[in-house]
């Protein structure tokens, strides 16, 4: 009569058995296949980390393109200045002679010098706006690396991590 009892027993305890391999084997299949994701990940993230230099070197260009064009928009504004002023000289010696010319040639010197300190200071406004974009990008660049960088790292230990786990042995503890 024992002998139904002790096989019934040793069924369960068979099936406790496969069912622990079989988890232990679905244990593994799922930490390889996390593995391998997580391999690509990790290539993608090496990708992205070496495009890094050429994004922000792009910023940079764009950056100091985008200077240039308002540096020559600002000289062909003070360029224009420049000839309305003199046509304007031009006319007012036409009109109040050579008694005044003194004083014409004095306030005209005076206007061009005005125009030339208002360019100067639109060159260095751009020249700081463009210094700070430059300093933002690289600050960003450096950032961005450092985020990546540690994406790559918990990815990689994580991995180290799966690989106890990635064949049936080592996930029975084996």
């Amino acid at each position: 009569m024992a002998s139904p009892q002790v096989a019934l027993m040793g069924a369960q305890v068979a099936l406790q058995g496969l069912s622990t391999i079989f988890g232990a084997r679905g244990v593994a299949k799922a930490a390889k296949a996390e593995i391998r994701g997580n391999t690509e990940s990790i290539r993608l993230l090496n990708e992205s980390i070496g495009d890094l230099a050429n994004v922000g070197q792009s910023r940079k260009e764009a950056a100091q393109y985008e200077s240039a064009f308002q540096f020559d928009v600002a000289g062909g504004q003070t360029s224009n200045m420049y000839d309305d002023l003199f046509k304007q000289y031009e006319n007012n010696m036409g009109s109040q002679g050579f008694a005044f010319s003194g004083e014409l040639k004095q306030q005209n010197l005076l206007a061009g010098e005005r125009i030339g300190e208002q360019f100067l200071d639109k060159k260095m406004a751009i020249d700081m706006a463009l210094s700070k974009q430059i300093s933002g990008i690289a600050d960003w660049e450096s950032g961005e690396q450092a985020r990546l960088q540690s994406e790559k790292r918990k990815l990689e230990a994580r991995n180290r991590v799966l690989r106890t786990q990635n064949t049936t042995w080592k996930a029975l503890g084996f």
